[in-house]
C-alpha cells in the first residue's frame, strides 16, 4: 500500500543562540591539492554577537532538498515520470508588495551537489555539480525533476553527474549576472518513488541574514557570489542534531515485521567541483531505558548515501531496543572545528501478514547553536 508521509520541520528558534565563533581557517598545505576558496574565504563579522539560526518554518532565500535520485518511476526506463520531483513556490515576503509588483517574476539558481568520489587523501573527494536556472511568479509554483530536460516554467534544466545528492536553490537577481539576492519567498517539496511507496519531503529554506535589510539587496557581493551562512549574508544553520529513531523490531503476532531505519546526512561546507574535506559525525544513540550510548563516527563529504543504522553498529537492533534517541554533532577530520550538519531520518515498516506498509521521512532537530561556514559555487570567484 502506497502511503505518502509528511516531513516534520521543527524551528528551534525561540531562545538566544550562543555567539557565533569564527570558523578555524585549515592551512592549505595540510590538504594537497584542496582549493583554498573554501578554507580562506574571509566573510564580514556578525553585526551583533547574538545569532540567530534558520527559521525552518518560514520561507526563505535559498532553498535545500536533502536527496535526489536519479531514474525513473518504479525504475522502469520506459515511465516518463522522474523518479524524484520537486515543486518550489513562491511567495511574497511579508510587507514587500511593491517589490513584487515590480517583479512579478524571480529567478533562482539551483545546483545539483554530489558526494565526493574520494580521490583524495583521507576521505577527501571531488563533489561534481551541476547548475540551472528555474523561474516562477509571484505566487507561481514550478515543478521539475531530475531526468526532465525543462521544468513547468520552460527552464532548461541540467542533469545530475551522479545517481544521488541533494539540490540547492537561491534567489538571483537574473540570468546574466547571477548575483545571489535577499527574497525570503521560497518554500517547496520533493517527491521520491520507492518500492514500497513515496517519500515526500518538505524543502529546507535558509533565509537572509537580518543585516541584509531590504528585499532585492545582494547577499554575495562582498565574498564573489559564495553563499556564507554566517548571520551577516545569510542565517546560519547548526552542526547538532539529536530526535528520536525506531530500531528493528519483532513483535506480537506480526511474523516477519521490520523497522528498516536509515540515516542521510549533508553539509553545507562545500566547494562545489573541487576536493573537498570529509565531514565527521560523532553519533550516539540511546534506547527507551536510557542505556548506552552505542556510540559510532561515520564519515562523509558533501553528502552522505542512505546509512542504515544496524550497518553502523550492528547492536542497534531489537535487543537494543523498539526505539530511541540519537544524537549527532558534525566537525572536520580534526573531531574538533565544527561542520554544519542537516540530518534526515527515513524508516520503513513492512509486515507479511497484513500487508502493511509504511513509509516516513523527518529531519532530525537542531540544538539552535549556529555554525558558520560559505556554500561556493562552481560559479563563485573568491579570493
Amino acid at each position: 500500500m502506497k502511503s505518502l508521509s509528511s516531513l516534520l520541520l521543527v524551528s528551534l528558534t525561540i531562545g538566544v543562540a550562543t555567539p557565533l565563533v569564527a570558523r578555524p581557517r585549515v592551512p592549505v598545505a595540510a590538504w594537497p591539492g584542496v582549493s583554498d576558496v573554501l578554507l580562506n574565504v574571509n566573510v564580514a563579522a556578525p553585526a551583533a554577537a547574538v545569532a540567530w539560526p534558520w527559521d525552518s518554518e518560514e520561507p526563505g532565500s535559498v532553498i535545500v532538498f536533502p536527496k535526489f535520485r536519479t531514474g525513473f518511476e518504479h525504475g522502469d526506463v520506459v515511465s516518463t515520470v522522474p523518479r524524484t520531483r520537486f515543486a518550489i513556490s513562491v511567495v511574497c515576503p511579508e510587507g514587500d508588495e511593491a517589490y513584487c509588483a515590480s517583479n512579478p517574476t524571480i529567478t533562482m539558481k539551483a545546483q545539483w551537489v554530489c558526494p565526493g568520489d574520494n580521490s583524495g587523501i583521507a576521505g577527501a573527494g571531488v563533489c561534481k555539480e551541476s547548475d540551472f536556472h528555474l523561474t516562477a511568479t509571484i505566487n507561481g509554483t514550478v515543478t521539475f525533476g531530475t531526468d526532465d530536460q525543462t521544468s513547468s516554467s520552460g527552464d532548461v534544466l541540467a542533469a545530475p553527474l551522479c545517481e544521488r545528492g541533494y539540490l540547492i536553490v537561491w534567489v538571483v537577481d537574473n540570468k546574466i549576472s547571477e548575483n545571489p539576492i535577499k527574497f525570503d519567498g521560497l518554500i517547496g517539496h520533493s517527491v521520491h518513488n520507492g518500492e514500497l511507496g513515496d517519500w515526500t519531503y518538505l524543502g529546507i529554506p535558509i533565509q537572509a541574514a537580518d543585516a541584509i535589510v531590504s528585499t532585492g539587496d545582494p547577499t554575495a557581493a562582498d565574498v564573489g557570489g559564495a553563499l556564507a551562512f554566517d548571520d551577516s549574508h545569510y542565517r546560519a544553520i547548526t552542526g547538532t542534531v539529536f530526535g528520536s529513531i525506531r530500531y528493528q523490531q519483532t513483535e506480537g503476532l506480526r511474523v516477519t515485521p521490520t523497522y528498516d531505519t536509515d540515516l542521510i546526512f549533508l553539509t553545507l561546507d562545500v566547494v562545489s567541483g573541487s576536493l573537498n574535506e570529509p565531514t565527521y559525525v560523532a553519533l550516539d544513540f540511546y534506547n527507551e531505558k536510557e542505556e548506552g550510548p552505542i556510540s559510532v563516527t561515520p564519515h562523509f563529504t558533501c553528502w552522505s548515501e542512505e546509512r542504515r543504522i544496524e550497518d553502523l553498529n550492528e547492536e542497534l537492533d531489537y535487543d537494543f531496543g523498539f526505539a530511541g534517541f540519537v544524537r549527532g554533532r558534525a566537525t572536520a577530520q580534526d573531531l574538533t572545528t565544527p561542520r554544519t550538519l542537516i540530518a534526515v531520518v527515513e524508516t520503513r515498516e513492512e509486515t507479511t501478514i497484513f500487508g502493511d506498509n509504511t513509509k516516513y521521512a523527518y529531519t532530525l532537530f537542531n540544538n539552535s547553536a549556529p555554525v558558520q561556514t560559505t556554500f561556493v559555487p562552481a560559479t563563485a570567484v573568491v579570493h
